[in-house]
Protein backbone atom coordinates (compact mmCIF):
# COMPACT_ATOMS: atom_id res chain seq x y z
CA UNK A 1 0.00 0.00 0.00
CA UNK A 2 2.13 2.35 1.23
CA UNK A 3 4.48 1.48 -2.38
CA UNK A 4 1.49 2.61 -4.09
CA UNK A 5 1.13 5.54 -2.42
CA UNK A 6 4.33 7.01 -2.75
CA UNK A 7 4.24 5.73 -6.83
CA UNK A 8 1.00 8.14 -7.03
CA UNK A 9 2.68 11.25 -5.33
CA UNK A 10 5.67 10.73 -7.65
CA UNK A 11 3.36 10.47 -10.84
CA UNK A 12 1.18 13.68 -9.54
CA UNK A 13 3.79 15.66 -8.83
CA UNK A 14 5.47 15.22 -12.48
CA UNK A 15 2.25 15.29 -14.41
CA UNK A 16 2.12 18.83 -12.81
CA UNK A 17 5.33 19.96 -13.80
CA UNK A 18 5.47 18.44 -17.21
CA UNK A 19 3.72 21.30 -18.61
CA UNK A 20 6.29 23.98 -17.52
CA UNK A 21 8.92 21.84 -17.89
CA UNK A 22 8.07 21.13 -22.06
CA UNK A 23 7.12 24.67 -22.18
CA UNK A 24 10.78 25.93 -20.99
CA UNK A 25 12.39 23.84 -23.81
CA UNK A 26 10.44 23.76 -26.58
CA UNK A 27 11.51 27.39 -27.87
CA UNK A 28 15.55 26.24 -27.63
CA UNK A 29 14.55 22.53 -29.87
CA UNK A 30 12.78 24.48 -33.09
CA UNK A 31 14.54 26.06 -36.06
CA UNK A 32 14.28 29.64 -35.95
CA UNK A 33 12.86 30.08 -39.44
CA UNK A 34 12.55 33.67 -40.87
CA UNK A 35 10.22 34.23 -43.80
CA UNK A 36 10.97 36.82 -46.12
CA UNK A 37 7.71 37.78 -48.26
CA UNK A 38 8.12 38.54 -51.85
CA UNK A 39 5.59 40.10 -54.04
CA UNK A 40 6.86 38.44 -57.05
CA UNK A 41 9.42 35.43 -58.06
CA UNK A 42 13.20 35.98 -58.59
CA UNK A 43 12.68 35.37 -61.96
CA UNK A 44 16.41 34.00 -62.49
CA UNK A 45 18.84 32.42 -60.25
CA UNK A 46 22.10 32.69 -62.38
CA UNK A 47 24.42 35.11 -60.73
CA UNK A 48 25.77 36.71 -63.89
CA UNK A 49 22.44 37.40 -64.74
CA UNK A 50 20.48 39.16 -62.07
CA UNK A 51 17.34 41.30 -63.44
CA UNK A 52 15.89 43.08 -60.22
CA UNK A 53 17.14 43.55 -56.31
CA UNK A 54 14.95 40.27 -55.63
CA UNK A 55 16.82 38.17 -57.39
CA UNK A 56 20.21 39.88 -55.68
CA UNK A 57 19.07 39.74 -52.06
CA UNK A 58 18.41 35.99 -52.91
CA UNK A 59 21.98 35.34 -54.30
CA UNK A 60 23.65 37.58 -51.36
CA UNK A 61 22.90 34.78 -49.30
CA UNK A 62 24.07 32.01 -51.23
CA UNK A 63 27.25 33.84 -52.56
CA UNK A 64 30.13 35.46 -51.54
CA UNK A 65 31.86 38.29 -52.61
CA UNK A 66 35.38 39.94 -51.43
CA UNK A 67 33.95 42.82 -49.82
CA UNK A 68 30.98 43.74 -47.48
CA UNK A 69 29.99 47.18 -46.18
CA UNK A 70 29.45 48.65 -42.70
CA UNK A 71 26.67 51.27 -41.20
CA UNK A 72 28.55 53.87 -43.11
CA UNK A 73 29.15 51.93 -46.24
CA UNK A 74 33.33 52.07 -46.03
CA UNK A 75 34.29 48.37 -47.45
CA UNK A 76 34.91 45.75 -44.64
CA UNK A 77 36.33 42.30 -45.41
CA UNK A 78 34.19 39.67 -46.02
CA UNK A 79 35.93 37.00 -48.40
CA UNK A 80 38.93 38.38 -48.98
CA UNK A 81 40.33 39.15 -45.49
CA UNK A 82 42.37 42.14 -46.79
CA UNK A 83 43.59 43.56 -49.92
CA UNK A 84 46.24 46.38 -51.19
CA UNK A 85 45.18 49.21 -53.84
CA UNK A 86 47.00 50.64 -56.89
CA UNK A 87 47.02 54.51 -55.58
CA UNK A 88 47.06 55.14 -59.35
CA UNK A 89 44.29 52.79 -60.09
CA UNK A 90 45.87 50.29 -61.93
CA UNK A 91 45.74 46.97 -60.07
CA UNK A 92 44.22 45.70 -56.70
CA UNK A 93 45.03 42.40 -54.88
CA UNK A 94 42.80 40.44 -52.64
CA UNK A 95 44.09 38.36 -49.76
CA UNK A 96 41.30 34.91 -49.64
CA UNK A 97 40.76 33.10 -46.37
CA UNK A 98 42.45 30.36 -46.22
CA UNK A 99 39.14 28.02 -44.11
CA UNK A 100 36.45 29.24 -47.00
CA UNK A 101 34.71 26.11 -48.21
CA UNK A 102 31.41 25.31 -50.69
CA UNK A 103 28.79 24.18 -49.98
CA UNK A 104 30.03 20.71 -50.73
CA UNK A 105 32.80 20.52 -48.77
CA UNK A 106 35.43 21.48 -51.25
CA UNK A 107 37.78 24.38 -50.17
CA UNK A 108 37.61 27.79 -52.00
CA UNK A 109 40.98 29.13 -53.01
CA UNK A 110 42.56 31.71 -55.34
CA UNK A 111 42.01 29.27 -57.99
CA UNK A 112 38.20 29.88 -57.96
CA UNK A 113 38.68 33.71 -57.65
CA UNK A 114 40.64 33.88 -60.81
CA UNK A 115 38.37 31.63 -62.70
CA UNK A 116 35.65 33.94 -61.37
CA UNK A 117 36.37 37.09 -62.82
CA UNK A 118 37.68 35.37 -66.23
CA UNK A 119 34.91 33.55 -66.60
CA UNK A 120 31.91 36.60 -65.99
CA UNK A 121 34.04 38.50 -68.22
CA UNK A 122 34.13 36.09 -70.91
CA UNK A 123 29.98 35.70 -70.57
CA UNK A 124 27.96 37.13 -73.02
CA UNK A 125 27.58 41.65 -73.24
CA UNK A 126 24.33 41.56 -71.02
CA UNK A 127 25.78 39.81 -67.79
CA UNK A 128 25.72 42.14 -64.92
CA UNK A 129 28.87 43.99 -64.64
CA UNK A 130 30.27 43.30 -68.06
CA UNK A 131 30.97 46.31 -69.30
CA UNK A 132 33.24 46.69 -65.60
CA UNK A 133 35.38 43.90 -66.35
CA UNK A 134 35.99 44.41 -69.80
CA UNK A 135 38.70 46.98 -68.10
CA UNK A 136 40.91 44.02 -67.09
CA UNK A 137 44.08 43.31 -68.26
CA UNK A 138 44.72 40.05 -66.76
CA UNK A 139 44.04 37.97 -63.52
CA UNK A 140 47.29 36.24 -61.75
CA UNK A 141 47.50 33.99 -58.97
CA UNK A 142 50.26 35.38 -56.44
CA UNK A 143 49.94 32.44 -54.37
CA UNK A 144 46.77 29.83 -53.86
CA UNK A 145 45.41 32.93 -51.58
CA UNK A 146 46.26 36.14 -53.06
CA UNK A 147 44.99 37.02 -56.52
CA UNK A 148 46.02 40.51 -58.14
CA UNK A 149 43.77 41.96 -60.62
CA UNK A 150 45.91 44.13 -63.17
CA UNK A 151 43.69 46.94 -65.35
CA UNK A 152 43.99 48.77 -68.62
CA UNK A 153 42.70 51.71 -67.62
CA UNK A 154 42.52 53.43 -63.88
CA UNK A 155 39.72 52.38 -61.49
CA UNK A 156 39.16 55.05 -59.04
CA UNK A 157 36.36 52.09 -57.47
CA UNK A 158 38.89 49.26 -58.22
CA UNK A 159 38.45 48.10 -54.57
CA UNK A 160 34.32 48.77 -55.06
CA UNK A 161 34.02 47.08 -58.29
CA UNK A 162 35.67 44.18 -58.03
CA UNK A 163 34.87 43.16 -54.40
CA UNK A 164 31.38 43.17 -55.45
CA UNK A 165 31.39 39.38 -57.93
CA UNK A 166 29.74 36.57 -56.78
CA UNK A 167 32.84 34.45 -56.51
CA UNK A 168 32.09 31.16 -58.53
CA UNK A 169 33.28 27.20 -58.22
CA UNK A 170 35.68 26.72 -60.42
CA UNK A 171 35.19 22.81 -60.36
CA UNK A 172 31.36 22.75 -61.13
CA UNK A 173 31.49 25.24 -64.33
CA UNK A 174 34.74 24.50 -65.69
CA UNK A 175 33.41 23.97 -68.96
CA UNK A 176 29.96 25.27 -68.90
CA UNK A 177 28.50 28.17 -70.66
CA UNK A 178 27.81 31.48 -69.06
CA UNK A 179 24.08 31.36 -69.79
CA UNK A 180 23.96 27.10 -69.51
CA UNK A 181 20.54 26.43 -68.82
CA UNK A 182 21.81 24.39 -65.75
CA UNK A 183 22.11 27.97 -63.57
CA UNK A 184 18.04 28.31 -63.54
CA UNK A 185 17.22 24.83 -63.10
CA UNK A 186 16.09 24.67 -59.49
CA UNK A 187 16.08 20.61 -59.50
CA UNK A 188 19.87 21.11 -59.76
CA UNK A 189 21.13 21.60 -56.28
CA UNK A 190 24.97 21.58 -57.11
CA UNK A 191 24.41 24.07 -60.24
CA UNK A 192 23.41 26.32 -56.88
CA UNK A 193 26.43 25.91 -54.60
CA UNK A 194 28.06 28.64 -53.34
CA UNK A 195 30.29 29.60 -50.27
CA UNK A 196 28.10 32.07 -48.42
CA UNK A 197 26.32 32.16 -45.17
CA UNK A 198 23.07 29.97 -46.66
CA UNK A 199 22.81 26.93 -48.97
CA UNK A 200 20.40 26.16 -51.42
CA UNK A 201 17.67 23.67 -50.37
CA UNK A 202 14.63 24.05 -52.99
CA UNK A 203 12.49 26.28 -55.24
CA UNK A 204 9.12 25.53 -56.30
CA UNK A 205 9.24 28.81 -59.37
CA UNK A 206 6.30 31.63 -58.26
CA UNK A 207 6.11 30.15 -55.00
CA UNK A 208 8.84 29.69 -52.00
CA UNK A 209 12.96 29.24 -51.91
CA UNK A 210 14.34 27.32 -49.28
CA UNK A 211 17.51 28.16 -47.52
CA UNK A 212 19.41 27.11 -44.47
CA UNK A 213 22.43 28.10 -42.40
CA UNK A 214 25.69 26.46 -43.84
CA UNK A 215 27.19 25.46 -40.28
CA UNK A 216 31.07 25.73 -42.02
CA UNK A 217 30.57 29.12 -43.14
CA UNK A 218 33.78 30.51 -43.01
CA UNK A 219 32.31 33.47 -41.33
CA UNK A 220 32.16 31.77 -37.64
CA UNK A 221 35.30 32.33 -36.54
CA UNK A 222 35.21 36.25 -37.94
CA UNK A 223 31.42 37.92 -37.49
CA UNK A 224 29.24 34.95 -36.48
CA UNK A 225 27.25 31.95 -38.19
CA UNK A 226 23.53 33.33 -38.83
CA UNK A 227 20.91 33.19 -35.45
CA UNK A 228 18.52 32.25 -38.55
CA UNK A 229 18.70 28.38 -39.22
CA UNK A 230 16.10 28.40 -42.30
CA UNK A 231 15.50 31.23 -44.37
CA UNK A 232 12.43 31.13 -46.67
CA UNK A 233 11.45 33.39 -49.61
CA UNK A 234 7.40 33.45 -49.86
CA UNK A 235 6.09 34.32 -52.78
CA UNK A 236 2.63 36.66 -51.94
CA UNK A 237 0.93 39.09 -54.44
CA UNK A 238 -0.66 41.71 -52.97
CA UNK A 239 0.14 43.90 -50.06
CA UNK A 240 -2.59 43.44 -48.37
CA UNK A 241 -1.81 40.07 -48.46
CA UNK A 242 1.71 40.30 -47.50
CA UNK A 243 0.61 42.69 -44.43
CA UNK A 244 -1.92 39.47 -43.42
CA UNK A 245 0.61 37.22 -43.39
CA UNK A 246 2.96 39.34 -41.38
CA UNK A 247 0.24 39.75 -38.58
CA UNK A 248 -0.39 36.25 -38.51
CA UNK A 249 3.03 34.99 -38.18
CA UNK A 250 3.15 33.42 -41.80
CA UNK A 251 6.17 36.24 -42.72
CA UNK A 252 8.54 38.16 -40.79
CA UNK A 253 9.22 40.73 -43.20
CA UNK A 254 8.49 42.16 -46.81
CA UNK A 255 11.28 42.75 -49.66
CA UNK A 256 9.97 46.71 -49.85
CA UNK A 257 9.07 49.14 -48.05
CA UNK A 258 5.32 49.92 -47.27
CA UNK A 259 2.83 51.66 -49.97
CA UNK A 260 0.47 54.15 -49.23
CA UNK A 261 -2.09 54.15 -46.37
CA UNK A 262 -0.52 50.52 -45.02
CA UNK A 263 2.22 52.47 -43.17
CA UNK A 264 -0.07 53.30 -40.35
CA UNK A 265 -1.52 50.20 -40.64
CA UNK A 266 0.99 48.58 -40.27
CA UNK A 267 2.33 51.00 -37.51
CA UNK A 268 -1.51 50.58 -35.19
CA UNK A 269 -1.30 46.66 -35.81
CA UNK A 270 -0.64 45.10 -32.49
CA UNK A 271 2.02 42.47 -34.13
CA UNK A 272 4.18 44.93 -36.36
CA UNK A 273 6.63 47.44 -36.51
CA UNK A 274 7.82 50.05 -39.12
CA UNK A 275 11.29 50.45 -39.97
CA UNK A 276 12.42 54.09 -40.71
CA UNK A 277 14.55 56.64 -40.37
CA UNK A 278 16.61 56.40 -44.02
CA UNK A 279 16.30 56.77 -47.71
CA UNK A 280 15.59 53.90 -49.20
CA UNK A 281 17.65 52.89 -51.99
CA UNK A 282 15.15 53.33 -54.62
CA UNK A 283 15.31 55.90 -56.67
CA UNK A 284 11.89 56.45 -59.00
CA UNK A 285 12.99 58.20 -62.25
CA UNK A 286 10.73 59.17 -65.19
CA UNK A 287 12.83 57.74 -68.22
CA UNK A 288 13.01 58.48 -71.98
CA UNK A 289 13.88 56.04 -75.07
CA UNK A 290 15.75 58.88 -76.88
CA UNK A 291 14.72 56.86 -80.64
CA UNK A 292 11.50 58.33 -80.26
CA UNK A 293 9.71 61.35 -82.61
CA UNK A 294 9.18 63.64 -80.11
CA UNK A 295 11.62 62.53 -77.10
CA UNK A 296 14.57 62.60 -79.19
CA UNK A 297 13.80 66.60 -78.55
CA UNK A 298 15.60 68.06 -75.93
CA UNK A 299 13.20 70.70 -75.69
CA UNK A 300 10.22 68.69 -75.20
CA UNK A 301 12.17 66.57 -72.57
CA UNK A 302 13.07 69.66 -71.03
CA UNK A 303 9.53 70.87 -70.58
CA UNK A 304 8.85 68.02 -69.12
CA UNK A 305 11.09 68.52 -66.45
CA UNK A 306 9.70 71.96 -65.40
CA UNK A 307 6.18 70.32 -65.30
CA UNK A 308 7.30 67.87 -62.62
CA UNK A 309 6.03 68.78 -59.11
CA UNK A 310 8.28 66.20 -56.76
CA UNK A 311 6.41 67.37 -53.64
CA UNK A 312 3.25 66.52 -54.96
CA UNK A 313 4.58 63.32 -56.53
CA UNK A 314 5.68 62.34 -53.03
CA UNK A 315 2.25 63.25 -51.48
CA UNK A 316 0.02 61.27 -54.04
CA UNK A 317 2.17 58.14 -54.24
CA UNK A 318 4.17 57.56 -50.63
CA UNK A 319 1.58 60.00 -48.72
CA UNK A 320 4.48 61.64 -47.94
CA UNK A 321 7.21 58.83 -47.02
CA UNK A 322 9.27 60.00 -49.47
CA UNK A 323 12.64 62.12 -50.14
CA UNK A 324 12.46 64.70 -53.73
CA UNK A 325 15.59 63.86 -55.61
CA UNK A 326 17.26 66.79 -57.66
CA UNK A 327 20.12 65.29 -59.45
CA UNK A 328 21.23 62.24 -61.11
CA UNK A 329 23.85 62.18 -57.98
CA UNK A 330 21.09 63.24 -55.08
CA UNK A 331 22.35 64.70 -52.13
CA UNK A 332 20.33 62.39 -50.18
CA UNK A 333 22.21 59.73 -50.31
CA UNK A 334 25.82 60.72 -51.78
CA UNK A 335 25.57 64.16 -50.24
CA UNK A 336 29.95 63.80 -50.85
CA UNK A 337 29.12 64.40 -54.50
CA UNK A 338 26.11 66.13 -54.80
CA UNK A 339 26.70 69.56 -57.03
CA UNK A 340 24.09 72.02 -56.64
CA UNK A 341 25.04 73.34 -60.40
CA UNK A 342 23.88 69.83 -61.25
CA UNK A 343 20.31 70.32 -59.95
CA UNK A 344 16.66 70.10 -62.41
CA UNK A 345 14.58 72.50 -62.23
CA UNK A 346 12.25 73.94 -59.73
CA UNK A 347 8.82 73.15 -60.66
CA UNK A 348 7.12 75.44 -63.32
CA UNK A 349 4.43 74.76 -65.70
CA UNK A 350 4.40 78.59 -66.95
CA UNK A 351 8.14 78.20 -68.72
CA UNK A 352 7.03 74.67 -69.58
CA UNK A 353 4.54 75.67 -71.89
CA UNK A 354 6.18 78.19 -73.01
CA UNK A 355 9.30 75.99 -74.23
CA UNK A 356 7.05 73.74 -76.17
CA UNK A 357 5.62 77.09 -77.35
CA UNK A 358 8.30 78.58 -78.71
CA UNK A 359 9.99 74.92 -80.10
CA UNK A 360 6.17 75.42 -82.39
CA UNK A 361 4.48 71.81 -80.91
CA UNK A 362 1.40 73.66 -80.75
CA UNK A 363 -2.55 72.75 -79.77
CA UNK A 364 -3.57 73.51 -83.49
CA UNK A 365 -6.82 71.82 -82.75
CA UNK A 366 -8.10 73.03 -79.49
CA UNK A 367 -7.92 69.64 -77.98
CA UNK A 368 -5.99 70.22 -75.41
CA UNK A 369 -3.56 68.06 -76.91
CA UNK A 370 -0.24 69.83 -78.56
CA UNK A 371 0.70 68.49 -82.23
CA UNK A 372 4.32 68.10 -83.87
CA UNK A 373 5.78 71.15 -85.30
CA UNK A 374 3.97 71.32 -89.01
CA UNK A 375 2.58 67.82 -88.69
CA UNK A 376 -1.60 68.76 -87.14
CA UNK A 377 -1.97 65.31 -87.60
CA UNK A 378 0.41 63.80 -85.14
CA UNK A 379 0.25 64.54 -81.36
CA UNK A 380 2.37 64.51 -78.52
CA UNK A 381 1.24 61.59 -77.17
CA UNK A 382 2.81 58.48 -75.13
CA UNK A 383 2.69 55.60 -72.99
CA UNK A 384 4.85 55.19 -70.17
CA UNK A 385 5.16 51.89 -68.68
CA UNK A 386 4.63 51.42 -64.81
CA UNK A 387 5.19 48.02 -62.60
CA UNK A 388 1.70 46.81 -61.89
CA UNK A 389 3.24 44.99 -58.35
CA UNK A 390 4.81 48.43 -56.48
CA UNK A 391 2.22 51.06 -56.35
CA UNK A 392 4.48 53.64 -55.54
CA UNK A 393 5.29 53.38 -59.39
CA UNK A 394 1.82 53.13 -60.29
CA UNK A 395 0.32 56.73 -58.40
CA UNK A 396 3.18 57.93 -59.30
CA UNK A 397 2.71 57.35 -62.81
CA UNK A 398 -0.55 58.46 -62.84
CA UNK A 399 0.23 61.79 -61.01
CA UNK A 400 3.14 62.53 -63.66
CA UNK A 401 0.26 61.37 -66.23
CA UNK A 402 -1.66 64.72 -64.82
CA UNK A 403 0.74 66.64 -64.22
CA UNK A 404 2.29 66.58 -68.13
CA UNK A 405 -2.14 67.11 -68.87
CA UNK A 406 -1.11 71.14 -67.94
CA UNK A 407 1.65 71.39 -71.06
CA UNK A 408 -0.25 69.42 -73.53
CA UNK A 409 1.31 66.21 -73.34
CA UNK A 410 -0.88 63.40 -73.04
CA UNK A 411 0.16 60.22 -71.38
CA UNK A 412 -1.63 56.61 -71.27
CA UNK A 413 -0.15 54.98 -68.32
CA UNK A 414 0.40 51.59 -68.84
CA UNK A 415 0.41 49.00 -66.11
CA UNK A 416 2.53 46.39 -66.52
CA UNK A 417 4.56 43.39 -64.56
CA UNK A 418 8.17 43.11 -64.71
CA UNK A 419 8.18 40.10 -67.16
CA UNK A 420 7.04 42.29 -69.61
CA UNK A 421 8.63 45.99 -68.74
CA UNK A 422 12.24 45.03 -68.06
CA UNK A 423 12.53 43.05 -71.78
CA UNK A 424 11.12 46.02 -73.16
CA UNK A 425 13.51 48.90 -71.49
CA UNK A 426 16.47 46.95 -71.63
CA UNK A 427 16.27 43.28 -74.14
CA UNK A 428 17.66 44.94 -78.18
CA UNK A 429 15.64 46.29 -79.38
CA UNK A 430 14.33 48.21 -77.07
CA UNK A 431 9.92 48.36 -77.12
CA UNK A 432 8.95 51.53 -74.98
CA UNK A 433 8.60 55.19 -75.22
CA UNK A 434 8.38 56.40 -71.50
CA UNK A 435 9.14 54.42 -68.47
CA UNK A 436 8.69 55.48 -64.31
CA UNK A 437 9.74 52.91 -61.86
CA UNK A 438 12.85 52.69 -59.34
CA UNK A 439 16.37 51.58 -60.10
CA UNK A 440 18.50 51.11 -57.03
CA UNK A 441 21.35 52.67 -55.50
CA UNK A 442 24.35 51.13 -54.36
CA UNK A 443 26.82 52.06 -51.95
CA UNK A 444 29.29 54.35 -54.75
CA UNK A 445 27.51 56.23 -57.52
CA UNK A 446 29.37 54.30 -60.25
CA UNK A 447 25.18 54.30 -61.17
CA UNK A 448 25.36 57.21 -63.55
CA UNK A 449 28.51 55.49 -65.55
CA UNK A 450 26.31 52.78 -66.38
CA UNK A 451 22.98 54.38 -67.14
CA UNK A 452 24.22 56.96 -69.80
CA UNK A 453 27.69 56.19 -70.62
CA UNK A 454 27.48 55.16 -74.78
CA UNK A 455 29.32 51.39 -73.70
CA UNK A 456 26.54 50.43 -71.50
CA UNK A 457 24.14 50.98 -74.57
CA UNK A 458 24.06 47.14 -75.36
CA UNK A 459 21.50 44.44 -74.71
CA UNK A 460 20.28 44.32 -71.44
CA UNK A 461 22.89 47.36 -70.85
CA UNK A 462 21.50 49.51 -68.46
CA UNK A 463 21.54 52.55 -70.26
CA UNK A 464 18.51 51.44 -71.56
CA UNK A 465 17.69 55.50 -73.01
CA UNK A 466 20.50 55.06 -75.26
CA UNK A 467 21.95 57.89 -75.02
CA UNK A 468 25.13 58.41 -77.18
CA UNK A 469 27.13 61.96 -76.06
CA UNK A 470 30.77 62.01 -76.34
CA UNK A 471 30.84 65.09 -73.85
CA UNK A 472 29.15 62.78 -71.27
CA UNK A 473 31.59 60.02 -71.85
CA UNK A 474 34.17 61.74 -71.23
CA UNK A 475 33.23 62.93 -67.85
CA UNK A 476 31.66 59.60 -66.80
CA UNK A 477 35.13 57.87 -67.58
CA UNK A 478 37.02 60.85 -65.45
CA UNK A 479 34.65 60.04 -63.10
CA UNK A 480 34.81 56.44 -63.20
CA UNK A 481 39.00 56.44 -63.48
CA UNK A 482 39.71 59.63 -60.67
CA UNK A 483 41.60 58.36 -57.61
CA UNK A 484 41.74 61.42 -55.80
CA UNK A 485 38.60 62.55 -54.15
CA UNK A 486 39.11 66.04 -55.29
CA UNK A 487 39.28 64.90 -58.80
CA UNK A 488 35.96 62.78 -58.62
CA UNK A 489 34.32 65.30 -57.13
CA UNK A 490 34.59 67.72 -59.89
CA UNK A 491 33.77 64.77 -62.61
CA UNK A 492 30.55 63.91 -60.54
CA UNK A 493 29.76 67.78 -60.68
CA UNK A 494 29.78 67.86 -64.32
CA UNK A 495 28.19 64.80 -64.98
CA UNK A 496 25.22 66.19 -62.80
CA UNK A 497 25.49 69.66 -64.86
CA UNK A 498 25.78 67.66 -68.14
CA UNK A 499 22.66 65.45 -67.36
CA UNK A 500 20.30 68.43 -66.49
CA UNK A 501 21.38 69.24 -70.20
CA UNK A 502 20.77 65.77 -72.18
CA UNK A 503 17.75 64.66 -69.84
CA UNK A 504 17.60 61.03 -70.68
CA UNK A 505 15.96 60.56 -67.61
CA UNK A 506 14.67 62.99 -64.63
CA UNK A 507 15.44 61.92 -60.96
CA UNK A 508 12.46 61.84 -59.19
CA UNK A 509 12.48 61.12 -55.39
CA UNK A 510 13.68 58.36 -53.29
CA UNK A 511 11.09 56.19 -51.17
CA UNK A 512 11.60 56.85 -47.64
CA UNK A 513 12.77 53.22 -46.14
CA UNK A 514 9.06 52.30 -44.26
CA UNK A 515 9.87 48.05 -44.03
CA UNK A 516 7.19 45.88 -42.47
CA UNK A 517 8.72 43.54 -39.72
CA UNK A 518 6.89 41.38 -36.64
CA UNK A 519 7.87 43.21 -33.52
CA UNK A 520 9.93 39.91 -32.07
CA UNK A 521 12.27 40.55 -35.15
CA UNK A 522 15.06 42.38 -33.63
CA UNK A 523 18.93 42.96 -34.34
CA UNK A 524 18.81 43.89 -37.94
CA UNK A 525 21.46 46.45 -39.07
CA UNK A 526 20.87 49.33 -40.74
CA UNK A 527 23.12 50.30 -43.82
CA UNK A 528 21.81 53.67 -45.82
CA UNK A 529 19.15 52.66 -48.12
CA UNK A 530 17.75 50.05 -45.28
CA UNK A 531 18.27 46.86 -43.34
CA UNK A 532 17.36 44.57 -46.26
CA UNK A 533 19.21 45.65 -49.33
CA UNK A 534 21.77 43.26 -51.84
CA UNK A 535 24.52 45.28 -50.61
CA UNK A 536 23.35 44.83 -46.83
CA UNK A 537 25.05 41.56 -45.57
CA UNK A 538 24.79 42.02 -41.73
CA UNK A 539 21.51 41.99 -41.19
CA UNK A 540 20.54 38.31 -41.79
CA UNK A 541 23.83 37.33 -39.54
CA UNK A 542 22.40 39.04 -36.53
CA UNK A 543 18.54 39.64 -36.80
CA UNK A 544 17.02 37.10 -34.77
CA UNK A 545 13.59 36.63 -32.87
CA UNK A 546 13.26 37.39 -29.32
CA UNK A 547 10.82 35.18 -28.30
CA UNK A 548 13.23 32.46 -29.18
CA UNK A 549 16.37 33.90 -27.59
CA UNK A 550 15.32 35.74 -24.88
CA UNK A 551 18.70 36.15 -23.19
CA UNK A 552 19.96 38.20 -25.99
CA UNK A 553 21.05 41.63 -24.96
CA UNK A 554 19.49 43.95 -28.11
CA UNK A 555 21.89 45.92 -29.75
CA UNK A 556 19.77 48.21 -32.55
CA UNK A 557 22.89 48.86 -35.10
CA UNK A 558 25.72 46.26 -34.49
CA UNK A 559 28.32 46.26 -36.26
CA UNK A 560 30.71 43.06 -37.14
CA UNK A 561 33.46 44.03 -35.22
CA UNK A 562 31.58 45.04 -31.81
CA UNK A 563 28.54 42.46 -32.15
CA UNK A 564 29.54 39.02 -30.45
CA UNK A 565 27.29 35.69 -31.29
CA UNK A 566 24.06 36.12 -29.36
CA UNK A 567 23.43 32.75 -28.18
CA UNK A 568 20.61 31.48 -25.25
CA UNK A 569 21.79 32.02 -21.75
CA UNK A 570 21.00 29.43 -19.02
CA UNK A 571 17.88 27.84 -19.50
CA UNK A 572 16.69 28.49 -16.06
CA UNK A 573 13.13 26.56 -16.65
CA UNK A 574 15.35 23.67 -17.32
CA UNK A 575 17.42 23.88 -14.76
CA UNK A 576 14.18 24.20 -12.44
CA UNK A 577 12.69 21.52 -13.61
CA UNK A 578 15.69 18.95 -13.10
CA UNK A 579 15.81 20.13 -9.89
CA UNK A 580 12.40 19.60 -8.56
CA UNK A 581 12.28 15.82 -10.16
CA UNK A 582 15.84 15.48 -8.28
CA UNK A 583 13.95 16.45 -4.89
CA UNK A 584 11.26 14.27 -5.64
CA UNK A 585 13.44 11.01 -6.58
CA UNK A 586 15.13 12.09 -3.22
CA UNK A 587 12.75 12.43 -1.58
CA UNK A 588 11.11 8.94 -2.43
CA UNK A 589 14.02 7.36 -1.86
CA UNK A 590 14.61 8.76 1.47
CA UNK A 591 11.08 8.11 2.22
CA UNK A 592 12.27 4.33 1.13
CA UNK A 593 14.91 3.75 3.46
CA UNK A 594 13.70 5.23 6.73
CA UNK A 595 10.55 2.85 6.23
CA UNK A 596 13.33 0.01 5.58
CA UNK A 597 15.15 1.21 8.54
Amino acid sequence: MFKRKLIVCILILLTAIAPYFLRGTSAQDQEMVFVMAYPSDIGEMNPLFPRSERTNWFLIQIYDELIAYDEQLKPIPWLAESWEVDPNGKWVVFHIRKNAKWHDGQPLTGEDVKFTFEYWKNAPEDASGWTILQNIESVELVDDYTVRINLKEPDGFALEHYGGYYILPKHIWEGYAADDARWDDPNDKEAHIGSGPFYYVERVPDEYIVLKKFEDWWGKDVYQLPNVDVLRIEVIRGQAARILAMREGKAATERYELWGTDVNTVIEAPETDVITGVASQWDYVLGFNLTIPGLDDVRVRRAIAYAIDRDEIVRIARLGWGTPTWSVIPEAFYPLYYSEKGRFPEHDVDKANQILDEAGYLDVDGDGIREFPGDPNKELKFDMMVLSWDDISVDAGAAIAQELKKIGIEIEVAITDDAVMYPALYALPRDYRMYEMSHGFGPVPDHVWYRMHSANDIDWGDNCYGLHSEEMDRALDEFMRATSLEDRKRAAEKVQILATELIPYIPLFLSDDTHAIRKEWVNYTMLPGGPFTSYNRLTMLYIYNVEMMPAVTETPSPTPAATPAPAPGVNWTLVGGLAIVALIVGIGIGFVLTRKK
